[in-house]
């Protein structure tokens, strides 16, 4: 079963964003995306400091894979720096998505999922990196076809089927539409 593309455009941006917030408070990996926030901005070296850098990186990966424009990147990072309480703050997440884009240059964006998939090893953790993936990806309101492939992808290499994928980009898709509909 593949991982369907979802456009949720018709709904108004700030409504889109509004409902991805309201998911992310409720998400799995909103305590760990907090902590691990506070621990890498005191330089604490922490699981909570390298599992937040690496769901960082698995929903960017899955994000960037159709392009990633100025306004996307502050988008996402304006939406990153609420969800972690302002521990990570607007600015240092940009920094942070162009340092990511040129260490895919150079190990290539296959290695670099690959490489932060491997730092998820409980299924929890694993369920919840790809929870958040997916919500990321839709928070422009579309989850086109690279973004599902990558999606995919992910799932091999955390070691979950790809039936996995698609039944997260549903749940979060119903999330999201419930949030929108209230």
């Amino acid at each position: 079963m593949g991982i369907a593309q979802v456009d949720l455009s018709e709904f108004e941006q700030a409504a889109l964003r509004a409902a991805v917030c309201t998911a992310l408070d409720v998400a799995e990996a909103a305590e760990a995306l907090k902590h691990g926030a506070h621990a890498v901005k005191h330089d604490e070296a922490t699981t909570e400091a390298a599992r937040f850098v690496s769901l960082l990186e698995v929903a960017y990966l899955v994000a960037s894979a159709d392009g990633f424009a100025d306004e996307e990147c502050a988008a996402l990072a304006d939406l990153l720096e609420q969800a972690t309480g302002r521990e990570a703050t607007a600015d240092v997440l940009e920094t942070h998505f162009r340092d990511l884009e040129a260490a895919c240059s150079v190990l290539g964006r296959r290695e670099r999922l690959r490489r932060a998939a491997a730092d998820f090893t409980d299924d929890a953790s694993r369920k919840d990196a790809l929870g958040f993936a997916v919500l990321v990806a839709l928070a422009d309101g579309k989850l086109a076809e690279p973004e599902a492939d990558v999606l995919s992808e992910l799932c091999s290499d955390l070691g979950m089927a790809e039936g996995v994928a698609a039944a997260a980009v549903t749940e979060v898709v119903g999330r999201l539409r419930a949030a929108l509909s209230s």
